[in-house]
């Protein structure tokens, strides 16, 4: 995954394998409402034939998207839109990757939650999932984080 490039200067997901060859572009991130724009990092998790992955911007209110498609290319779905709730409950502007941990994606923002100092969030890798509470770390870290389910 790329910060910037493409069609629109947004980033694209990639393949290419391992000898360097084959290159080909997976999805071109156009921004917006319904799109994701500019990775942060630049690493997809893979399960099975689906890819995880986050962008810094871009969704409903451009504060950064938990998206999946298709390792092949198809299917591209934005899985969450960070919101800017009251106080940015959620989170916004997620960094990093997602990791996949007992059918749920757990990742981190920058910002948001209660003193603004990002939250690690739990969303599902499945649209219609029903979010569940995340648990608390222990013992609380030294920097506040909280953790929040996100509905998706």
């Amino acid at each position: 995954m790329t910060r910037k490039g493409g069609d629109h200067d947004f980033g694209v997901v990639f393949s290419i394998d391992t000898s360097g060859h084959n290159y080909t572009e997976l999805h071109d991130f156009a921004g917006g409402d319904s799109d994701g724009a500019t990775s942060d990092h630049g690493y997809v998790v893979q399960s099975g034939d689906h890819l995880y992955g986050t962008t810094a911007n871009g969704g409903d209110n451009d504060l950064g998207s938990v998206f999946v498609i298709n390792t092949n290319g198809n299917n591209y779905q934005r899985l969450y839109s960070f919101s800017g709730r009251t106080n940015n409950e959620d989170g916004s502007k997620p960094i990093d990757n997602v990791i996949l941990v007992n059918g749920w994606l757990y990742g981190m923002t920058t910002e948001g939650g209660t003193k603004n100092l990002g939250t690690i969030f739990k969303v599902s890798p499945t649209p219609s999932r029903s979010p569940t509470p995340a648990p608390r770390p222990t013992p609380p870290p030294a920097r506040p984080v909280e953790i929040r389910s996100i509905a998706t």
